[in-house]
């Protein structure tokens, strides 16, 4: 069923029907975190992807204070499953960073992030996108 939400969210999102998206996304949330609070093991990943599609539906609203709550609860989760498993939670760090990097208001945070996201060796169309967003970003003096 949180599938199912989420993916109509995304549906309406993509047509503009901005209310349903939002009230969709935050229904496959719910029933996602009741379920990761069952068996984190098994959905705890779940509740990252929502936290991210959310971020993502507040990033093309705008609101950035939101973006960075939702990428803020994704970040522990994603970084947790990373370490456990890189190949397959790669992407999902990568898609968290840049979403938080692309909100937050500080260049040199939002620098630090897209840095990240670039040494997790991400596909290759998220660096793209990262370079491109992050082209005010010194790497160099970073790593001093």
């Amino acid at each position: 069923m949180a599938q199912i939400l989420n993916n109509l969210a995304i549906l309406y999102r993509d047509i503009s029907r901005y209310q349903e998206a939002e009230a969709h996304h935050l229904e496959a949330l719910k029933i996602r975190r009741k379920f990761a609070q069952a068996n984190p093991n098994v959905y705890e990943p779940d509740v990252a992807d929502t936290l991210n599609n959310l971020a993502l539906f507040y990033l093309k609203q705008g609101n950035l204070p939101t973006v960075r709550k939702y990428t803020s609860e994704a970040l522990p989760i994603c970084r947790r499953w990373y370490k456990k498993y890189p190949k397959i939670f790669g992407e999902k760090l990568a898609i968290t960073l840049t979403l938080k990097g692309m909100a937050t208001t500080d260049k040199k945070t939002a620098c630090q992030d897209f840095q990240e996201v670039l040494t997790i060796n991400p596909p290759e169309h998220i660096k793209q996108f990262v370079l491109k967003q992050a082209k005010q970003c010194d790497f160099n003096s970073m790593n001093k």
